[in-house]
């Protein structure tokens, strides 16, 4: 058995689920709370501590706040500004939850850092260690979201929500006789979740032109947008125009402050370029055929992974694969 397991907790069921897992498990466990803005809720805080004492599992707090605004939060806000389409999500795992949390961790006497991911680890069959798995009987899996993990990363990780579900996880909270302090569910962006609405627009940027390009070679001016950055290429929904077929974002100009869409068939890409790789299996031992995620609600799509006079470049076997720069991808075999 190994020794001391930190679990980073939040307040919510998933990593309560987890904590509980390990507890009963008979692991020595320690509860890491991070603290990653200003507005940690103190009866939340509170009722956290109540159920670790109830465990009899100390609860640690990382003051990670500094680092949040800087690598995350604010990194965001400077790649929106710029076109780009982050995951924060996928970075803050990277950074802080797998950097620095798993830093404290360690300062704290743990050997190992789990989290309430739906997730698997599996060993890797390229090189010593493990590498990050789809977790095999949930439909949410979250994998996608740990795609920059490396090597040492994931050997440091226990994912123990592995073999369970959403609805299991509540069940089992709730058997034990615990209600998570956290009742909401965690949003994509948790630092927008309690931003004034008129302060995010404010961060928006300005309103400019939506340029509809009709396969026919003509562009004209249908409408204004809220400010570039609430727009993703691909993304349908939210574009606030009736017309008489859906129509997608193709693109932005940020010189002109002009975002462009148009129907379906206008938004294909063959391929995407591949910046920044965190490789844990060698990329010349890649599959001839493999898969590529770049939506963390999507699912993965064929490819061809391979070297091009423009760098490693992932080619679709459909067409109608909208990629948006800044996108993360995750590659599965």
């Amino acid at each position: 058995m190994t020794g001391r397991i930190g679990v980073a907790v939040s307040g919510g069921v998933d990593s309560l689920c987890a904590l509980l897992l390990l507890k009963n498990e008979g692991r020595d466990v320690a509860a890491l709370h991070g603290r990653l803005s200003g507005d940690d809720d103190p009866d939340k805080m509170e009722k956290l501590a109540a159920i670790c004492r109830a465990l009899d599992v100390p609860l640690l707090f990382a003051d990670l706040r500094k680092e949040f605004a800087r690598d995350i939060s604010g990194a965001y806000f400077e790649e929106r500004s710029e076109g780009r389409t982050p995951n924060p999500c996928v970075r803050c795992n990277k950074i802080i939850k797998f950097g620095l949390l798993l830093s404290f961790a360690r300062e704290a006497g743990c050997e190992k850092l789990a989290t309430g991911h739906y997730a698997a680890k599996r060993t890797n069959i390229y090189r010593p260690g493990f590498i990050v798995a789809r977790a095999p009987l949930n439909p949410k899996d979250q994998s996608y979201f740990l795609a920059l993990l490396d090597g040492e990363q994931i050997d440091s990780a226990l994912f123990p929500l592995e073999n369970m579900t959403k609805d299991e996880c509540r069940r089992f909270v709730a058997n034990a006789g615990f209600a998570p302090p956290e009742r909401r569910e965690s949003q994509d962006i948790c630092f927008m979740k309690d931003m004034d609405r008129a302060e995010a627009l404010k961060k928006a940027g300005a309103p400019g032109a939506i340029i509809l390009r009709d396969g026919a070679g003509i562009e004209r001016r249908i409408g204004t947008h809220r400010g570039l950055w609430l727009y993703t290429t691909g993304q349908r929904k939210g574009l606030g125009i009736p017309w008489s077929e859906p129509l997608y974002v193709l693109g932005k100009d940020i010189a002109e402050n002009a975002l462009f869409v148009g129907p379906l068939g206008e938004l294909g890409q063959y391929s995407a370029r591949i910046i920044d790789p965190v490789f844990n299996a060698p990329f010349a031992k890649w599959p001839a055929n493999i898969y590529i995620k770049i939506r963390s609600t999507g699912e993965p799509v064929p490819c061809v992974a391979r070297r091009t006079d423009r760098g490693r470049e992932a080619t679709f076997a459909n067409r109608k694969t909208p990629v948006a720069a800044g996108q993360i991808a995750a590659f599965y075999d």
